[in-house]
Order: C-alpha cells, then sequence, then structure tokens
C-alpha cells in the first residue's frame, strides 16, 4: 500500500496543462481526478473531499475567483494551489483571506511546491487535524 493512498485525492482543474499537473501529482504518489472546466469542477468541488486543488485556468479573472472561493468553501481542510495571475490575486486580498492557498506564477514551481508539501508532513497534518475536528464535532 503506498503511503498516500489513504488521502483524499487531488483535484486538477486545467484547461490545457493538465497532463502536465498529473504528471507532477503522480511523481508524488498522489492520486488525482481532473476536471477540464469549471462547471465541472464547480460540482466535484461541493460533492467531493480533496487534500489538494489545483486551479490553472486560462479563465476570466472573476471566475477564478469565484472557483477560487467555493473551494476554500467547500474544502476547507484541502489546500488550495493556484498557477499564475498571482499580482492580481494579491491584489484582490483573497491569498490573505484564505491561509491555505497558494499562489505560484508559473507551472515550473508547481513540482517543488508539491514535493514541498508532501515531504514536510503537511498532508498528515491535515488529515490528524480533520480527524480532531470531526472527533470535536462529535462531541457536541
Amino acid at each position: 500500500m503506498d503511503r498516500f493512498e489513504k488521502y483524499y485525492p487531488v483535484l486538477i482543474v486545467s484547461d490545457y496543462r493538465c497532463e502536465l499537473i498529473q504528471h507532477h501529482t503522480i511523481n508524488q504518489y498522489l492520486s488525482h481526478v481532473s476536471y477540464p472546466n469549471i462547471l465541472t469542477a464547480r460540482q466535484a468541488i461541493i460533492i467531493d473531499t480533496f487534500s489538494i486543488v489545483i486551479i490553472d485556468l486560462s479563465i476570466p479573472l472573476q471566475s477564478k475567483l469565484t472557483l477560487v472561493k467555493e473551494a476554500c468553501f467547500y474544502q476547507p481542510f484541502a489546500m488550495i494551489i493556484t498557477i499564475g495571475k498571482t499580482k492580481v490575486l494579491e491584489t484582490t486580498g483573497i491569498l490573505s483571506s484564505f491561509p491555505l492557498i497558494f499562489a505560484i506564477d508559473s507551472i515550473e514551481l508547481l513540482a517543488n511546491k508539491l514535493n514541498a508539501f508532501v515531504n514536510n508532513g503537511f498532508l498528515f497534518q491535515k488529515e490528524m487535524l480533520k480527524a480532531n475536528y470531526f472527533q470535536l464535532q462529535k462531541l457536541h
């Protein structure tokens, strides 16, 4: 059994670099689910559970911001990685509003970011936080 099989998959929302992003997740032994457009991605974000959500879309900024906000709302324990439009995301204030959003300027930085998350135990820590949270909810 692979050490990350027990974690929820990575959601990849990408319109034209999906295979490259999938390659990076596979290299980190992470399972993934891919959606090429915003409509199906929104449904997945609302219905399913993910450890990481990677958003790499060449869509209008407002649509991307809405998707990021929905990911933060419906996936409160997931790490959200956005690729591109970092300066614009910073000026909107969304990056400071949600501490689990990580914006990277280019896809070339994704491999290092995923490697750091996996090797620093971030996924394990998130799963422990989630388990503690749900345990506390049962007590109330």
